[in-house]
C-alpha cells in the first residue's frame, strides 16, 4: 500500500479582505479493494494572521524655546534695526502683537529671577514654569519672584524622578 496524500490551502475573502485561511487535506491509506477505508478529510479553519498590523503615530514632540532668551533675541532684532517695532515683529512670527507685548514685559522681572529662568535652559523642559506662571511673578517683589521660581525649579527636579 502506497498512502498518498493531497493538500491544498485558499483564502475565505470577507469584504475584499482576507480574514482567514481554509486548509483542507486528504489522506488515503485505504485498501486499493475498498478506496473509502482509510481515507479521511481534514478541513482546518485558521483566524487571519496577515493583517497589517495598526500603525499608531508617535506624538508630536513639541519643542519651546525659553521665553526669556526668545525675547532677548527679539529685542536684538529690533535694536540692530532688523525689525522696526513690536508690531512688525508680531506680523514676522504670526503672532499678535498682545502676544509679543506680553512676552517682552517678562524683561521687567527681577534680574535674579531672569538669570534662574535663564538657567532653566533652552529649549525650554515641559515641567518648566509656563509664561503665564511668569507674568504672574510680575505683581511680586524681586525676593518674592526669586523665592517662587527656585520653589517651581525644585519642584522640576522632583517630578523628573
Amino acid at each position: 500500500m502506497n498512502p498518498s496524500h493531497w493538500f491544498s490551502s485558499h483564502p475565505v475573502i470577507q469584504n475584499k479582505r482576507a480574514v482567514s485561511i481554509k486548509l483542507t487535506a486528504l489522506f488515503d491509506s485505504g485498501s486499493p479493494i475498498d478506496p473509502e477505508v482509510g481515507t479521511f478529510k481534514l478541513v482546518l479553519e485558521l483566524p487571519n494572521f496577515t493583517r497589517q498590523p495598526k500603525i499608531i503615530p508617535p506624538k508630536p514632540v513639541i519643542i519651546k524655546p525659553n521665553p526669556i532668551i526668545l525675547v532677548q533675541g527679539w529685542q536684538q532684532l529690533i535694536d540692530s534695526g532688523e525689525v522696526r517695532s513690536k508690531a512688525q515683529l508680531a506680523a514676522k512670527f504670526g503672532l499678535t502683537r498682545a502676544r509679543v507685548t506680553q512676552l517682552f514685559d517678562l524683561l521687567d522681572l527681577a534680574p535674579e529671577a531672569i538669570k534662574l529662568v535663564i538657567d532653566i535652559g533652552d529649549p525650554y523642559p515641559s515641567k518648566a514654569p509656563s509664561v503665564r506662571f511668569l507674568r504672574e511673578l510680575l505683581k511680586l517683589s524681586g525676593q518674592e519672584q526669586v523665592k517662587k521660581l527656585v520653589n517651581q525649579k525644585n519642584q522640576m527636579r522632583t517630578d523628573q524622578f
